[in-house]
């Protein structure tokens, strides 16, 4: 019997921290186990991580350790047409594995067909041998293309000189025909047949001519464009194409901002109210977070459009687009309504007990990330109150440097519109929710003022009936009078 091969466990451990942080591919499968395992024979779900030729399949999208690695290395990975009769229902399957009888096979289960194939994709291209063959390729092609550009420099060089030659004989004609010009008319008349007859065709002046004729267009051209460069017009257009680049850099900010909330708080805060022993209450995390998720798609489907069209340099174009985008964010008005509710919750998940100890679930976050504090997460949350306004700034200043003819205003201005209108709703729920909290704690006030002073405990200085006595004027025809009227009050 031979010896086992050694592993070294350390490695691969550092390998998988490695590859969960940076996966070529990575997602939810469900496992067939071995034939010679132990335990149930039911699939199981793992989460599976491909990284370089190596396959880690984990129990759980957060455990650091993984349940088993595979080297597709010289594996045949192919998806299975057929399913067995304990696969699960509605499921793709493929196989991984070296080809041979006894040798063992990994089949894996996944929900869709595209994520089937993809994986399948994936596996396949991930092998050595296919990076070569890729290398090759590659090569080649920047072979194909160092040929086709020294070709192209070949050419470029033969046509300067021809250039410069054409120059050379323009430069001797017209010496020739100023010389030409100081005989009489006759002779000039004789001088000029002879020179188109017998020293100069006409295909060769007329090309002249039509070379000088270029050559003066271009310098026209080119002073036309000079003056363009240096102009209002085109000044305006330099600052327009700067606050949109501003604009995308500010987008993607903000959508890092939104995975980091999505990532390092949410995700692990509904994990563990979703455990077995739950460390926190679920309704407690929708509050928090409330609708955080659709907001960022939101996002991403607009950084995606803003990047659409940066490509579209110098015609970018993204009055549309917010004229689209806009109408999407009276989503914000839940996420704003919920703020200051959301952030006492936060304040309380975060408050140390007498002992001094912190709840569980701060500790959880703790151990899923450092930059899990109360801090961060107060900073991150204020963000999504305050995008609107930046929006707002941002639309106003590229109407400013904006023409009144260019096709990309009138959507500037309708999304400005639809971003005002917006706003006036959320700070009118806004100024009602904090009118009618000031009604509720100013009435608050008085009913523990009126019961403390009713309470039999309470010793009053004086207390009994006064005549309280009201002066007005009332109108009786065409004359005015005074009218008083008593009323007796118990006072205390």
């Amino acid at each position: 019997m031979h010896p086992r091969l050694r592993i070294n466990e350390a490695q691969l451990q550092a390998l998988a921290v490695k590859a969960k942080a940076s996966p070529a591919r990575s997602g939810w499968v469900k496992k067939k186990p071995g034939s010679d395992g132990v335990g149930t024979s039911r699939w199981q779900k793992r989460w599976l991580v491909l990284y370089q030729n190596i396959l880690y399949y984990f129990e759980s999208e957060a455990s650091q350790r993984p349940q088993g690695v595979i080297l597709v290395e010289l594996c045949d990975c192919r998806q299975l047409e057929t399913r067995s009769g304990d696969a699960p229902t509605d499921s793709h399957l493929f196989v991984v594995g070296i080809q041979g009888a006894a040798q063992r096979q990994y089949q894996f289960a996944t929900a869709m067909a595209d994520d089937c194939h993809l994986w399948v994709t994936a596996i396949r291209e991930a092998s050595t041998e296919h990076q070569l063959q890729q290398l090759v390729r590659l090569k080649d092609q920047c072979d194909r293309l160092s040929s086709q550009l020294d070709a192209r420099t070949s050419e470029v060089v033969r046509l300067s000189k021809e250039c410069a030659d054409q120059e050379i004989e323009l430069s001797r004609i017209h010496i020739q025909l100023r010389a030409g010009s100081l005989q009489s008319p006759v002779k000039r008349d004789v001088a000029r047949r002879q020179t188109l007859e017998y020293s100069y065709p006409l295909p060769v002046i007329i090309k002249l001519q039509n070379r000088w004729r270029r050559n003066r267009w271009r310098r026209k051209f080119r002073t036309v464009v000079d003056e363009f460069v240096v102009s209002d017009h085109a000044e305006a257009g330099r600052e327009r194409n700067r606050l949109i680049w501003k604009l995308v850099a500010n987008e993607e900010e903000y959508v890092d901002q939104l995975n980091m909330i999505c990532d390092l708080f949410l995700k692990p805060m509904r994990m563990a109210a979703e455990s077995s022993y739950p460390k926190v209450d679920m309704k407690k995390v929708t509050t928090v977070f409330s609708n955080i998720e659709q907001i960022s798609a939101i996002h991403e489907l607009f950084l995606s459009g803003l990047h659409q069209q940066v490509k579209k340099w110098p015609a970018m174009r993204i009055g549309w687009l917010l004229d689209v985008v806009f109408p999407m964010f009276s989503i914000y008005h839940e996420f704003i309504r919920n703020s200051t509710l959301s952030t006492a919750m936060v304040r309380d998940l975060y408050k140390v007990d007498a002992q001094g100890r912190q709840a569980d679930i701060v500790r959880v976050l703790h151990n899923f990330s450092p930059l899990s504090t109360f801090e961060y997460l107060n900073e991150l949350l204020a963000k999504p109150t305050q995008q609107l306004s930046h929006y707002l700034k941002h639309i106003q200043a590229l109407l400013q440097v904006t023409s009144s003819y260019h096709v990309d205003r009138p959507h500037l201005e309708q999304a400005l519109t639809t971003l005002n209108e917006v706003l006036t709703t959320i700070e009118g729920e806004a100024s009602e929710r904090e009118r009618i909290t000031r009604t509720l704690k100013v009435e608050g006030t008085i009913q523990r003022g009126c019961m403390e002073l009713l309470s039999p405990k309470q010793t009053m200085v004086r207390n009994g009936l006064l005549t309280h006595q009201r002066t007005y004027n009332s109108a009786g025809g065409s004359l005015m009078r005074k009218e008083k009227k008593q009323r007796e009050r118990h006072c205390y």
